[in-house]
């Protein structure tokens, strides 16, 4: 056959492949972790915010087909080149978890699950668009969303010598609701129990 006709009929399949699958480890492969002197402790974490799961009321069913597709090869050439030790998601993760139902938030999370398994641990922060922000936001939304990613307004984790406090942000507002006294609690609650010489990183979504 001729070579030029082979490389008409093999030269759209390669770019594809190439655009839709090798880009993202080609672009991931020039980045690495810093190197510390051995003495150092170190913990290797990815950090991702705002993945906007697109739901069931605005944008195109292409648009979230795109869009899926590129978070999906992202987090594999992530997790394949890098090995994170953990992995923080921001908040925001759903982009319509403040209108959402029951089943389509159940259909939310099995998506998530689906595009971001979990080959390391995963800790989760709620953001404004999975729960509403503060005046909208309400118990049932919350809790289930605590429930779904085992956390609460306010936590502290300890991973790898290092600590970590994460914050509901929606709850800060301070008016004396319920929601914001909880959290407010929990908040001086981990503050006494912290030692003196830890210094923690402060997690939020906003």
């Amino acid at each position: 056959m001729n070579r030029y006709l082979l490389l008409v009929i093999f030269s759209p399949g390669l770019v594809f492949f190439y655009c839709e699958y090798l880009i993202y480890f080609f672009v991931q492969s020039s980045c690495d972790w810093p190197k510390l002197p051995q003495s150092n402790q170190s913990l290797r974490a990815l950090i991702l915010a705002d993945t906007h799961l697109l739901g069931p009321y605005r944008g195109h069913w292409f648009d979230k087909l795109r869009r899926e597709w590129q978070m999906s090869m992202s987090w594999l050439a992530a997790n394949t080149l890098h090995s994170p030790d953990v992995v923080f998601f921001l908040g925001d993760i759903f982009d319509e978890g403040k209108w959402a139902n029951q089943k389509q938030y159940e259909h939310y999370v099995e998506r998530f699950k689906q595009m971001f398994p979990a080959n390391s641990p995963h800790h989760v922060l709620v953001g404004n668009h999975d729960v509403g922000f503060h005046y909208m936001m309400d118990g049932i939304k919350l809790n289930r969303f605590y429930k779904t990613f085992n956390l609460s307004s306010s936590d502290v984790l300890r991973l790898g010598g290092i600590t970590f406090v994460t914050i509901n942000s929606m709850a800060m507002e301070g008016d004396g609701c319920s929601i914001c006294k909880e959290a407010e609690k929990r908040i001086n609650s981990i503050a006494s129990s912290l030692k003196d010489n830890e210094k923690p990183i402060l997690l939020q979504e906003i």
